[in-house]
């Protein structure tokens, strides 16, 4: 007795829709050339741009600050440590930052080089984050010397009013003209507004003349005091 026979069911013959693979699709390959040639971009208009700098283009120092100096001090910021991350450190450090770029005619500056790959912007948090190690680690050592000069005063007697004007006397006279033009101008002023337009500092340049003159204070108290 013969079986009859059985019709194949479609399970055991899938369709030829369902042999055939299903075709890649372009999206990812072309968005990813969309973004290398974005990037690619990107990186040509810094190399122009810093080309610019280099060249003495006052328009372009203009525009190098006003696309990075943002997102330099948030880069900053999140470098500083809590007891430290206030304004007034955050732009001492900017203000270094842009020092170290226009010194010696824009040398640190040239040393950008797109070929790496790098954007602009990676290569300016690279000098925040020397310059931050730096400042840090002067702020270390000018704690120390207050503290040692702090140690010193207090084994000494209350300080007079004619004595301490003696003493800024001393000071003052030990600086130069241009030092005591400023202290007198700008440190002991109502308002910097007052001066005039040739008198006015660029903000690097102010904290360039307060921090030389800070130094020479704190050198000039700790020579000055007897040892005990």
């Amino acid at each position: 007795m013969t079986r009859p026979s059985q019709k194949p069911s479609a399970r055991s013959k899938p369709s030829a829709t369902a042999r055939r693979p299903a075709a890649p699709s372009s999206r990812p390959a072309a968005h990813d050339a969309h973004r290398a040639s974005s990037a690619t971009k990107a990186i040509r208009a810094d190399r122009q741009l810093v080309e610019r700098c280099l060249s003495g283009d006052p328009a372009a120092w203009q525009q190098l600050y006003r696309q990075h100096h943002s997102r330099l001090t948030v880069a900053i910021a999140k470098l500083l440590p809590d007891q430290q991350n206030d304004i007034n450190v955050v732009d001492e450090i900017a203000a270094r930052v842009w020092y170290a770029l226009v010194r010696n005619r824009g040398e640190l500056l040239s040393r950008f080089d797109p070929a790496r790959g790098r954007r602009l912007a990676d290569f300016l948090g690279g000098i925040a984050r020397m310059v931050a190690r730096h400042y840090l680690r002067s702020e270390r050592r000018r704690r120390r010397y207050e503290r040692a000069g702090a140690r010193k005063l207090t084994c000494r007697k209350t300080v007079s009013d004619s004595e301490l004007a003696a003493t800024f006397d001393e000071f003052n006279g030990a600086l130069t003209a241009s030092e005591q033009h400023f202290i007198k101008d700008v440190l002991l002023s109502a308002a910097c507004s007052q001066l005039s337009e040739g008198q006015r500092c660029s903000g690097s340049n102010l904290w360039q003349r307060r921090h030389r003159l800070r130094a020479k204070l704190l050198r000039f108290l700790l020579d000055a005091e007897p040892e005990p």
